[in-house]
């Protein structure tokens, strides 16, 4: 979503004041970018990523005079909080993550998996940028090439996960505590993974407001914390066995 400054309108005030109040973007922070030096009278100032599926949102905005949306490439989560922490997210790439990346392609704009299998399967589903270095002459004419990197797409990775039982498996345990596991006898394949509470991969995507970080990190439920990585003591397993002896001892 971007502003265009010369497109507010007399009620500018009334305007970001909506917009703040529909993005969970601060007041403050729309004004800073729209002071930023480079932003004149006919410039598109980005404000705030919405997912692609927020057609409420998305609608509620076009309402306001300034308002543009344009699409933009990236990831969208269709099973946002039903399958959050399998499947992880994806977003800038920090100063840690770049040295320990060294000589693999990345930037200091690049998009990088953080959890999940987005980060497990990150060098299989990431693609590569082309580039080229040549050499022209005066008039813009190419004389030599230095050195040129085809483009690269990411690999597909296909899961056993069944997204329809994945959803109901989360419906029913989402206002619990745990996770929960389907999986098929025979194969051994996981069918459904849930860890609760969680929460939208999507948030990560689009660019979480500093409230919404601070309520996930102060839960006290803790939705950030996978629970189906981690190890716990069993129960009593032998049970099952001493309860199928005493049935057929009836």
């Amino acid at each position: 979503m971007e502003l265009f400054l010369g497109k507010l309108g007399t009620n500018k005030e009334t305007s970001i004041q909506k917009i703040a109040e529909l993005t969970g973007v601060s007041v403050e922070y729309i004004e800073e970018q729209l002071k930023a030096s480079w932003v004149k009278e006919d410039t598109f100032v980005p404000i705030k990523k919405i997912a692609q599926s927020n057609t409420s949102l998305k609608e509620a905005l076009l309402q306001i005079p300034g308002i543009l949306i344009n699409k933009e490439l990236g990831r969208e989560y269709q099973l946002g909080k039903e399958a959050a922490h399998l499947i992880g997210y994806v977003q800038s790439i920090n100063a840690e993550e770049l040295e320990a990346n060294q000589n693999k392609g990345y930037s200091t704009a690049s998009i990088i998996g953080k959890s999940g299998l987005e980060k497990a399967y990150e060098e299989t589903l990431r693609g590569i940028d082309g580039s080229e270095i040549y050499i022209t002459d005066e008039k813009g004419n190419r004389i030599s090439e230095i050195v040129k990197q085809d483009k690269k797409d990411g690999q597909d990775v296909k899961l056993t996960i069944d997204s329809n039982l994945q959803t109901k498996l989360y419906e029913q345990m989402k206002n619990d505590k745990g996770f929960f596991v389907v999986m098929n006898p025979k194969t051994g394949e996981l069918l459904a993974l849930v860890s609760t509470p969680t929460y939208d991969s999507n948030d990560f995507v689009v660019g979480m407001t500093n409230e919404q970080w601070k309520a996930l990190n102060d839960n006290k439920d803790k939705p950030l914390y996978n629970r189906f990585i981690q190890k716990y003591c069993p129960g009593s397993t032998f049970k099952p066995i001493t309860g199928a002896i005493r049935t057929n001892n009836w």
